[in-house]
């Protein structure tokens, strides 16, 4: 009596079901890809740029009233310790500024790594159950959540130093003492007329 698969014992039958399997695994993987082809370096940089446009100007915002407070909160704008105040402000405001382009990139980093683990995903369920049914939709779907855009918070508050030494120096003009001329952030005794003022 012949067995089936041609007199092969099956082998060719064999072969072709596997030939068939990986066919299937290829399309499925195809058009896994094809749906995450968007996901190009244009797509991370706009990641970015979408994360730059909503903290720079809330940075530019921090930042004038940093100056200017530490300009209300110095009396003596002409002063050594006024100028070290400054320049140790424009170095925080520098280090801030850099400190958002460097959490740009993470950002579009973590976004390229959820969206990769998604596709990887899908390629590794494919090839192990020898093709995906549905692959595209299902890939569609899994790369319109995967690229969603992230919600970001309110920037914090960057220089609470130079708002708390203002809000200080008005308390302390509001309960009578009289802001020293020439040492920045000081006051003298209640009343005193001893030192210059400014007016």
């Amino acid at each position: 009596m012949c067995g089936g698969g041609g007199g092969d014992g099956g082998a060719g039958e064999a072969r072709a079901a596997e030939a068939a399997r990986r066919d299937r695994i290829t399309k499925s993987v195809g058009e896994v890809n094809s749906a995450f082809d968007k996901f190009n370096p244009g797509f991370y940089g706009g990641i970015s740029k979408a994360y730059l446009d909503y903290y720079k100007p809330q940075l530019a915002e921090q930042s004038a009233e940093a100056r200017r407070s530490l300009i209300l909160s110095n009396p003596s704008a002409g002063s050594s310790a006024f100028a070290r105040k400054t320049g140790m402000l424009e170095t925080d405001i520098a280090r801030q500024d850099s400190n958002l382009t460097g959490q740009s990139i993470d950002v579009a980093n973590t976004q390229r790594g959820q969206i990769e683990r998604a596709r990887s995903g899908l390629v590794s369920q494919a090839e192990a159950v020898g093709g995906l049914e549905g692959a595209a939709n299902q890939s569609a779907l899994a790369a319109d959540v995967a690229s969603r855009p992230q919600q970001f918070s309110p920037l914090g508050q960057l220089f609470a130093d130079n708002l708390t030494t203002y809000a200080n120096s008005q308390r302390a003009v509001q309960q009578g003492y009289k802001p020293i001329s020439f040492v920045p952030s000081l006051f003298s005794n209640k009343g005193g007329s001893s030192t210059t003022n400014v007016p």
